[in-house]
């Protein structure tokens, strides 16, 4: 089923949102206002199958527990995507006959912003820290580098990462996020938290909880750690 969306009014939102950030914001709500038309930045009450469908954005109510501002502030000043085929995939891929392919005629566009205005937008969606309960108790320490070969193995036959996420350009799946730039742009108490619960974060998260081990989750992201670390 594809779900169609008024392109028309997130078109103006966007719009909206790089005109307006140009003037300096006298508050985070002032400059969170811009992102609610394809963000969620408030936790909703109750987590509603319908609205994981519909989402253009992911959800920013944690971002400030999630991302790290070094990455925040330099992505919004040069968006690429990175879920390959859109937080919703569903949204996304046509079936065909040679099989399921990602249609690229129905994608918004994040805008560039500028340097202060990246600063602000990062200083703000750092305010959002709901979910810190589940990475309050984490200290997780250095974090040992995964050796290539047994962490793309393992990433991709014994975990079955691959099925949707990708660790390069050219591999894996598309229908959750990509990982190669996973270990520079997430916190690391958010990565293990997220991995060892994902519906704890996100009840309706379509990544499966596959009750790991904490020895299984350091080394899902020692490996990540490699590919951000040891890119080519």
């Amino acid at each position: 089923m594809i779900i169609n969306i008024n392109l028309f009014s997130v078109t103006v939102a966007l719009v909206a949102l790089i005109s307006t950030a140009s003037v300096k914001a006298d508050s985070a709500e002032e400059v969170l206002s811009n992102c609610i038309a394809c963000h969620t930045v408030s936790e909703p009450a109750e987590m509603m199958l319908d609205e994981r469908m519909k989402r253009i954005g992911p959800s920013l109510f944690y971002a400030g527990n999630k991302y790290q501002a070094v990455w925040l502030e330099s992505w919004l000043q040069n968006p690429t995507r990175l879920h390959p085929a859109g937080v919703y995939y569903g949204r996304h891929v046509v079936v065909t006959d040679e099989g399921d392919i990602v249609s690229e005629t129905d994608f918004i566009t994040h805008p560039k912003l500028d340097k202060q205005q990246a600063q602000e937008a990062t200083k703000a969606l750092l305010t959002l820290q709901a979910k810190s309960e589940l990475v309050a108790d984490l200290n997780p320490g250095e974090i040992k580098k995964a050796s290539h070969r047994m962490g793309s193995l393992n990433f991709r036959k014994f975990k079955g990462c691959a099925s949707c996420h990708k660790d390069s350009v050219s591999e894996g799946g598309v229908s959750g996020p990509e990982l190669y730039t996973a270990f520079e742009r997430f916190q690391l108490t958010y990565l293990i938290s997220y991995m060892q619960n994902p519906q704890a974060w996100e009840p309706k998260s379509l990544m499966p909880n596959q009750h790991l081990k904490q020895k299984d989750v350091e080394k899902l992201v020692g490996y990540l750690k490699t590919l951000s670390e040891d890119k080519p």
